[in-house]
């Protein structure tokens, strides 16, 4: 073969494997809140193994970071446990939220606690400190330990709305501790909550620290009580946190589970977007002990 027909053809063939490569590699990356990472994770193990052209990365981050990746395009995806704010909207028109699911902020305590629910109330004392043994609500007569997120996560922010609790930080380092006090109230609580950063640390402390109580998205604690974790969730005014009232809102304290993207989805993201909220996806989100969106 000519040296030069030999070239061309050695070129062709470079660029149909470029091209080849290019298609193989396509890539998504979400990066979003740790509340919802879960069903992501999942539904993208599911997705991509139709898919194999296409690969998806994931990490978890606080809602607010999540907003701002998907400004910056570091994202394409992102996720959050709260809707924008109109403000948010209003300076970024371009923003896209997609409801994929309905999450329960359920409080946890360990297996062998002995109360079984508490009320909006109680739970407002007990975080505060005005109740500080598990005696003063049907339990043993040992001290109580809240444990908490830190005050960037967006379920701190929902925990305190939720039941009328203003937070406050304070230490340093390891001895960092998590204030409430009601809202409008001049003093500080004297319960000092301890903070992890991620709700699956919060629920190790639970199975660890038999008196300790904690809040957790619904589909990350069920998940863990699934596979054999010696936890409980509380009834909550007198009702359990089930797939039922967290979709009938009959649970009361409940928040969408939101995608986040910028612009119109296309190619394989809004592949991906749409197979999330399928019947199909929706499966997923029902498999990962998540509440999927009433039908």
């Amino acid at each position: 073969m000519h040296p030069s027909r030999t070239a061309t053809a050695a070129i062709a063939l470079l660029a149909c494997a470029t091209m080849h490569l290019e298609a193989a590699e396509e890539k998504l990356v979400f990066r979003g809140s740790v509340a919802v990472k879960p069903v992501v994770d999942a539904a993208a193990k599911a997705f991509t193994a139709a898919h194999p052209e296409i690969g998806i990365s994931t990490s978890g981050s606080t809602s607010d970071v999540s907003l701002q990746a998907v400004l910056a395009g570091e994202a394409q995806l992102g996720a959050l446990v709260k809707d924008l704010s109109p403000e948010q909207r209003r300076q970024n028109p371009e923003l896209r939220t997609i409801p994929i699911a309905i999450d329960g902020l359920v409080l946890v305590v360990s297996a062998k606690n002995p109360v079984a629910g508490l009320s909006r109330k109680q739970i407002g004392d007990i975080f505060t400190g005005t109740i500080a043994t598990w005696q003063a609500v049907g339990g043993a007569d040992t001290a109580i330990v809240p444990v908490v997120r830190m005050k960037s996560f967006a379920s701190s922010a929902f925990f305190g709305s939720s039941f009328d609790l203003e937070y406050q930080e304070v230490g340093e380092g390891a001895d960092k501790r998590m204030q409430h006090r009601a809202k409008g109230a001049s003093a500080w609580g004297a319960a000092r909550a301890l903070i992890t950063d991620d709700h699956p640390k919060g629920l190790a402390k639970v199975l660890t620290m038999p008196d300790a109580i904690t809040y957790a998205p619904y589909g990350i604690a069920q998940a863990m009580i699934s596979k054999g974790a010696g936890l409980k969730l509380l009834a909550l005014d007198g009702t359990m946190p089930t797939p039922a009232t967290i979709q009938a809102g009959t649970y009361p304290v409940t928040r969408p589970c939101l995608l986040l993207l910028k612009g119109e989805p296309q190619g394989a993201l809004l592949a991906f977007v749409s197979f999330l909220t399928s019947s199909d996806g929706q499966k997923v989100v029902e498999s990962c002990d998540f509440v999927p969106l009433a039908k």
